[in-house]
């Protein structure tokens, strides 16, 4: 798999040939090929600047066949469920967590799963915005590849760790990862694509049953809104660099906002 903050489509079409990317299974460009499923969520344009926030998905037939797409910016297959996200400089740490909920809910707690993208969160340097995403995220049992070190971007006053990659699922192997800074897919030095190497153990399973399987937790977004108080609690406690006492009120809040799916029954 390759994760590519492209910024632009067009930038990287120009300068790479379409067999520099054959090779991986799984392509998830942010912010912005023939021969794969692909679910495409376009740039939005703002009052001023370039277009930002664009996902495009490409998944090779050989992972699976597509049963879903979600709100254009993730894919479900019969083997795999990958989603690529991309999350603004300034959005809020709750509204990224659930953001990723909202993808979580749609598969089962032993689906391989792979949530990649540009979360906006930096891994290279301690702080309470990534403290809080990693330890959500390992709540619901991923696991997060990247190596502080290995920056995703780079500009001319520094570099940074912010392009990352999630996994859960038993049957998923992460064998390696790395950032291409040196090959035919890194004329764009800016945002080197970080390629993740994994190995899916079992089977392909019955359409049928992923269709009818549903997640066993849902996300009542409005009740998330709607709670002022506890949106300002904690954001109280994060500026106070009480960031414990935060996570346990995200927790309290993402429980109480969290409704029981029900299980079809199978039919006699």
């Amino acid at each position: 798999m390759a994760l590519w903050n492209t910024e632009g489509q067009r930038s990287i079409m120009s300068v790479v040939t379409e067999n520099a990317l054959k090779e991986y299974e799984v392509l998830v460009l942010t912010e912005t090929l023939a021969g794969r499923y692909s679910t495409h969520a376009p740039a939005t344009q703002n009052a001023e600047g370039r277009p930002s926030g664009g996902v495009t998905c490409y998944i090779s037939p050989r992972i699976g066949q597509r049963i879903l797409d979600h709100t254009e910016e993730n894919m479900k297959t019969n083997a795999l469920t990958v989603a690529g996200l991309y999350l603004r400089p300034q959005t809020d740490i709750l509204q990224i967590i659930d953001t990723a909920m909202d993808v979580i809910k749609y598969t089962a707690p032993k689906d391989p799963i792979i949530i990649a993208g540009d979360f906006n969160c930096r891994l290279d340097k301690e702080n309470r915005r990534t403290a809080i995403l990693r330890e959500s995220m390992e709540e619901e049992g991923f696991t997060l590849i990247n190596k502080a070190e290995e920056k995703t971007y780079f500009a001319p006053n520094g570099s940074s760790t912010i392009d990352l990659v999630f996994v859960r699922g038993n049957n998923l192997e992460v064998r390696k990862q790395e950032v291409l800074t040196t090959s035919t897919l890194t004329p764009l030095r800016k945002r080197p694509p970080i390629v993740t190497k994994f190995r899916i153990h079992s089977t392909i399973h019955n359409e049928t049953k992923q269709e009818n399987s549903k997640a066993s937790r849902q996300i009542n977004t409005n009740k998330i809104e709607e709670s002022t108080q506890e949106i300002q609690a904690i954001r109280k406690e994060i500026r106070e660099n009480n960031l414990t006492e935060a996570m346990e009120k995200i927790k309290l809040l993402l429980k109480s906002s969290t409704t029981q799916a029900r299980q079809r029954k199978a039919k006699s």
